[in-house]
């Protein structure tokens, strides 16, 4: 007598969606760092060229020191420009420039 045939597991594969998405995200978040590095550029300010953006998920973060609040404030603005965003942590410190 023959025995039914036996199953093999089987692995299941990941949806397309589920593997563009990272794809996607990290492509939206290149996208958002150039357009705030843009504005950052375009502001007027030479310091504001100095400000580190990094960018993950969303969530976009200025880094690095300026030497006024006036300077944090206007980086933070400038990279309000263009796109929208919908998260902003503003990571900048004010470092007097004589302490050095």
């Amino acid at each position: 007598m023959r025995s039914a045939p036996r199953k093999l597991p089987t692995t299941q594969q990941p949806s397309a969606a589920a593997v563009c998405a990272p794809l996607q995200a990290n492509l939206r978040d290149s996208a958002v760092k150039k357009q705030v590095e843009r504005s950052l550029a375009a502001s007027g300010h030479p310091l504001l060229r100095t400000v580190e953006v990094v960018v993950h998920e969303g969530l976009v973060t200025l880094k690095g020191a300026l030497p006024s609040y006036y300077l944090k404030q206007m980086a933070q603005v400038a990279a309000m420009q263009g796109q929208p965003i919908e998260l902003l942590q503003n990571d900048i410190e004010v470092a007097d420039p004589n302490s050095r």
